[in-house]
């Protein structure tokens, strides 16, 4: 069973939920942006051994 929390204004509860992260979400973009980076990289020294 979840607990519950109570808030004493809107305030507070909107503050409370800014401050929550969802970290699952935060660490599929770093790997789609990790991904990128290393297709860049690798798309770079290709072109750089070519010329």
């Amino acid at each position: 069973m979840k607990s519950v929390k109570k808030f004493e204004t809107f305030e507070k509860l909107k503050s409370h939920e800014r401050s929550s992260v969802n970290y699952s979400l935060s660490l599929e973009k770093h790997n789609a942006f990790e991904e990128f980076v290393k297709s860049v990289t690798t798309q770079l020294k290709v072109n750089s051994k070519s010329k």
